[in-house]
């Protein structure tokens, strides 16, 4: 009788051991250690894991992406930054101009075309120098407009 006793004992055990602990619900306790015991919980808690570490991993390299085409992005210029003699670029690089003079209500460029002068806010300044967001035909079409025949 004691044998039954202590295999019903063992029995009842390992059915308890064996199986998930419910709550009043029906919902499966943690065993504390953060894993169910249920397999298949393991399974979809295993998979959700490692597409939320992949979402991280893509917001981060996003982040870093930007960080880095940020750097080269430009600012606008300060007054003490446009100085006489200083090269100015158009948006993708091309010599525009170069800084003749600098008066309290603008900037003097001067290229082979002629001159013309340009309101201080418009420069901006990158890590290639300063720019002004034109392109070079646009520019080059302002400095033949400034240096036209003048008007009777």
């Amino acid at each position: 009788m004691r044998q039954s006793v202590r295999f019903m004992s063992a029995a009842i055990a390992a059915l308890l051991f064996a199986s998930p602990a419910l709550t009043q619900d029906g919902q499966p306790v943690s065993t504390g250690r953060g894993v169910e015991a249920n397999p298949q919980e393991n399974s979809n808690r295993v998979a959700r894991d490692a597409a939320a570490d992949a979402t991280l991993a893509n917001q981060v390299n996003k982040v870093a992406q930007a960080s880095r085409a940020h750097k080269d992005r430009a600012r606008p210029a300060k007054a003490e930054e446009l100085t006489e003699g200083s090269v100015v670029n158009d948006s993708s690089g091309q010599k525009l101009a170069t800084i003749e003079g600098v008066e309290p209500d603008g900037v003097i460029l001067a290229n082979d075309a002629g001159r013309v002068k340009v309101p201080l806010e418009a420069f901006g300044l990158n890590k290639s120098g300063l720019l002004l967001d034109v392109t070079k035909s646009q520019f080059d079409a302002l400095v033949a407009q400034a240096n036209g025949p003048a008007k009777s």
